[in-house]
């Protein structure tokens, strides 16, 4: 879901996929709000023949490649018209941030924290949650996250955190799984 508004629209709460046709949309997320990040691309929704291209960026990056609904992504296409980046907050709640991968010869540019901001800011208030390597803790809580006990999270999310561990025991050994948590702005 995100919310676009305007001085001439007032706010409302859409699916991304139908935020992108609202008239305030140019006002809200997707557009990039750094002027280093507009000479290298935009944010804009997700299209369902961005699958195979974000499925493929996880499976490089030793994530899950099964990304469920493109609805919910937000990727980042370079000023070629590749995407490069994306990121999504899955339905539920508290939502899922997943998927947040940006291409390694973009990285370090401010794409991946922009993108954070941009899935966090569209889900202002909802509580949000997310499983990471321990390594990636600091980046998350620069956007409010803070880690928790697993029991914070979904059932769902409880047993892929299980599922996790096993894979990053096998594939980076001594490398660990973190839950983290960001609660709603009142």
């Amino acid at each position: 879901m995100f919310t676009v508004g305007s001085a001439f629209h007032a706010p409302c709460t859409l699916p991304i996929r139908q935020a992108a046709h609202h008239p305030a949309y140019r006002f809200a997320c997707c557009s990039t709000k750094s002027t280093s990040l507009t000479s290298l691309g935009r944010f804009r929704p997700a299209r369902p023949n961005d699958t195979f291209k974000l499925a493929w960026m996880a499976i490089r990056e030793g994530m899950n490649p099964l990304l469920g609904s493109m609805d919910n992504f937000i990727v980042f296409e370079s000023t070629e018209g590749k995407v490069v980046a994306g990121g999504q907050v899955r339905a539920g709640e508290p939502g899922e941030i997943s998927t947040v991968v940006v291409e390694a010869a973009l990285r370090q540019r401010g794409i991946g924290s922009a993108l954070v901001g941009e899935l966090v800011s569209a889900n202002k208030t909802r509580d949000l949650c997310l499983i990471t390597l321990a390594r990636h803790a600091p980046f998350y809580e620069q956007h409010g996250f803070r880690i928790c006990e697993e029991d914070v999270l979904p059932a769902v999310m409880r047993v892929e955190m299980q599922l996790g561990k096993v894979v990053v025991g096998i594939v980076e050994p001594g490398m660990s799984l973190i839950a983290m948590v960001r609660y709603k702005e009142m």
